[in-house]
């Protein structure tokens, strides 16, 4: 099996939104990511939903590598991991990865 592109942790910005209505979900996350090496981004309440049931990492082109690196980190499955659309972009506030926590993160 090929190694996994190396990521320079500390260019990438994640930022994590709380896509629940439970205190400190996003806080919990980031904490998780920027202990391994990610620059904090902007870590809040997903205003445009909260009721997402599970959590989703958005990410721009370059990325990927990262989004599936983060995903490891928190426990995320590979199929809720997608390219970055225009509201997360929004969200994330220029982000190159952007998490967005669901109810299955609350247990």
């Amino acid at each position: 099996k090929a190694a996994a592109p190396k990521i320079d942790r500390a260019s990438i910005t994640v930022s994590v939104l709380n896509g629940t209505t439970v205190t400190g979900l996003a806080r919990q996350a980031s904490g998780k990511v920027t202990a391994k090496g990610y620059r904090e981004g902007v870590v809040t309440n997903d205003t445009t939903n909260q009721q997402r049931p599970v959590t989703q990492i958005y990410y721009e082109p370059d990325g990927k590598a990262a989004a599936l690196d983060v995903a490891k980190i928190l426990g995320v499955k590979a199929v809720n991991i997608k390219p970055m659309d225009a509201n997360a972009r929004v969200a994330a506030d220029r982000a190159q990865v952007a998490v967005f926590v669901g109810t299955d993160k609350a247990q």
